[in-house]
């Protein structure tokens, strides 16, 4: 363990083993070495322990505990870090090695940013290159259109994010409510009291595969983001927010996304926006205008998912007005009570 990091890298760890001294070294090979990194083992059943122990480097914090989930893994991490900032890493990706000494002299010059990614390169299970990211444009507003914009993938990468403690804490951290996926209520929260960057660089191979964590469990990542964006706009009405209230608020919520999601057949629309972004990543200029229509060609099945997948604004929005709706009778209610 060092004293006084810069930087505390939180890297959650759950039966990560086939990729995860690739991982590791990319952080430990970093050109900027004042930093902390805390591997946190979610009671994985792999080699995953071994490999994390094998490394003998002083900045490296261990913990292994029971499977807890990754929300309550990652707050887990904040507590125990050290640093003002914190870094994300995951399992199975790659660090560039001057991402953090790039992202520290990008943060340090811009204090009223608080949370900052990259843009990232995607690679294959062997770690061949596939493509690269778009960006939506780096600065603040950019970054929260494309949050906000349901039919866009979430274009600031979880792991290539460094953030400013403090502002992580202040709104309130990891969502445990969330069982995936809630980076996109933490970025539309922080960005609520802050602002958000991206920076055009490439900082990090981000690993696409079967397997990884990226992959597993899209429904529940699919809910996720319209609840949080839900949550957002709720905020924006200074309406209670079902992701702090209480418990029978969140399952309104929860249920009636749920609902919508299945009338809207949305599963097929994130399976068509999934096939059309693996296929488009590696796709530059006039090249895109052709992948996709034979794409639609090969896979005529993705049409109805397209279809689908307009209707994503209107499930939030109905969402929105439902739930609005909702709290504003029940706080009519509440004043009829306490006059009685």
């Amino acid at each position: 363990m060092i004293s006084s990091p810069q930087i505390s890298v939180i890297l959650p760890v759950y039966n990560g083993e086939p990729y995860l001294r690739d991982a590791i070294d990319s952080i430990l090979n970093q050109t900027m070495t004042e930093f902390e990194l805390i591997i946190i083992n979610d009671g994985s059943s792999d080699a995953s322990a071994r490999t994390a122990k094998s490394f003998n480097d002083e900045r490296i914090v261990y913990l292994e505990q029971e499977n807890k989930g990754l929300n309550p893994t990652l707050n887990i991490g904040i507590a125990m870090a050290q640093a003002p900032l914190i870094a994300r890493m995951d399992q199975d990706d790659i660090a560039m090695p001057e991402r953090f000494s790039v992202q520290l002299s990008w943060i340090k010059a811009h204090p009223d940013v608080s949370v900052l990614g990259s843009a990232v390169s995607f690679i294959d299970e062997a770690g061949e290159p596939t493509g690269r990211q778009d960006t939506p444009g780096g600065d603040n507003s950019a970054v929260v259109k494309n949050l906000l914009n349901p039919r866009k993938g979430i274009a600031l990468a979880h792991p290539t994010v460094i953030m400013r403690k403090d502002v992580l804490l202040k709104a309130g951290g990891y969502n445990e409510r969330f069982l995936n996926g809630d980076e996109m209520h933490l970025w539309l929260r922080i960005s609520e009291i802050s602002k958000l960057h991206i920076l055009e660089e490439v900082l990090l191979s981000y690993r696409l595969h079967q397997t990884g964590m990226s992959r597993e469990g899209r429904h529940i990542q699919l809910r996720s983001g319209i609840i949080a964006r839900a949550c957002h706009y709720l905020r924006e009405e200074r309406l209670p927010d079902p992701s702090v209230e209480s418990d029978d608020l969140w399952s309104e919520l929860y249920e009636l996304v749920d609902e919508k999601i299945e009338k809207c057949n949305l599963p097929k629309a994130d399976q068509a926006r999934m096939a059309i972004s693996d296929t488009l990543s590696s796709a530059c200029g006039v090249e895109r205008y052709i992948k996709l229509p034979l794409l639609l060609l090969r896979r005529p099945g993705l049409f109805p998912g397209l279809i689908a997948g307009m209707k994503w604004r209107k499930l939030i929005k109905e969402s929105v007005q439902e739930m609005t709706s909702r709290l504003n009778r029940q706080h009519t209610q509440n004043k009829i009570d306490r006059s009685v």
